[in-house]
């Protein structure tokens, strides 16, 4: 099964207790593991799906530097740094976070800088480090429209 495929499953399951629907796969070799956007579930704000991802690779033993990341949405500030601080190679998402959010809540949020331009600012372009998005785009906006609700969408405010 392709590895975007898996973190849409996780993207459903988030959903479906009530998170944002955001699924991620970290793959290291032909090893991986998935983890899903806990944030309401947990009551932790810091468990997006790509920092569970990276601490259940770290939990299984699972190498970090050189893997890469799949997530049905770009990551964040925060995820990305972790992903960079953890030797991730490979960023590879569906759908961008200007796809899901108006644009004045992108630019009060996210202060109009997309995964790509940080990496610009932070002069990790020329890094090695690849981006990719895009993939499977339909389907990773099909399940963040399914799940879009007020009971989560007050978490995005």
């Amino acid at each position: 099964m392709e590895y975007m495929q898996l973190a849409l499953q996780e993207a459903e399951k988030a959903g479906s207790r009530g998170d944002q629907p955001v699924g991620a796969v970290l793959v290291a070799g032909t090893d991986f593991v998935v983890g899903s956007n806990r944030i309401v579930s947990s009551a932790n704000p810091l468990l997006h799906a790509e920092v569970d991802a990276i601490l259940r690779a770290v939990e299984s033993g699972l190498p970090l530097v050189g893997s890469r990341l799949y997530s049905t949405v770009e990551s964040c500030f925060m995820c990305l740094g972790a992903i960079l601080n953890a030797g991730i190679s490979e960023l590879v998402y569906g759908i961008s976070l200007r796809d899901i959010h108006p644009e004045e809540r992108f630019r009060a949020r996210y202060g109009g800088y997309s995964c790509a331009s940080m990496l610009e600012l932070l002069g990790r372009t020329e890094s090695g480090f690849v981006l990719a998005g895009g993939v499977s785009a339909q389907d990773c906006l099909a399940v963040w429209d399914r799940y879009r609700d007020a009971e989560w969408n007050a978490v995005l405010r």
